[in-house]
């Protein structure tokens, strides 16, 4: 599982390279992966939970979630800079119009994922894994 959470990144930037036409900007949406991870980790801690198999999915898919907030704000800065702004102004820009499609994406994915996190009962426990590192991943 280790492996495939390894490959899976490196897809991911490969892909964001194909976007971004360059090696430099994703590595601004990849270094946001370990701060995910860190909170995955510490929810699992909080949370007295080991690190399982299906944890380790959860991680996998946190690092999707985590991209792809991180490639709207870049894209949008992206465009901004074509249209002439100066960096720091389309980082500003870009950080006060896409925050509120960004945090809406993240409380959904919570809110839903809260339901696995706090379900009692038989099985509930196989899912409690993705959804504590989600969520965890997604609030750090």
């Amino acid at each position: 599982m280790l492996l495939m959470i390894l490959i899976a990144v490196a897809l991911i930037y490969l892909i964001m390279v194909a976007q971004f036409r360059s090696f430099l900007a994703p590595f601004i949406v990849m270094f946001t992966i370990p701060l995910a991870y860190t909170g995955g980790l510490l929810a699992l801690y909080i949370m007295r939970m080991d690190i399982s198999m299906l944890s380790l999915m959860g991680f996998l898919m946190l690092s999707g979630i985590v991209v792809n907030n991180g490639i709207v704000l870049i894209d949008y800065v992206n465009r901004l800079r074509l249209n002439g702004l100066e960096r720091v102004e389309a980082i500003v820009e870009a950080g006060r119009t896409r925050m509120r499609p960004i945090l809406m994406t993240a409380l959904t994915t919570v809110l839903a994922m809260s339901v696995m996190a706090l379900a009692r009962g038989e099985g509930a426990a196989l899912g409690r894994g993705i959804a504590v590192v989600t969520i965890g991943g997604l609030v750090y």
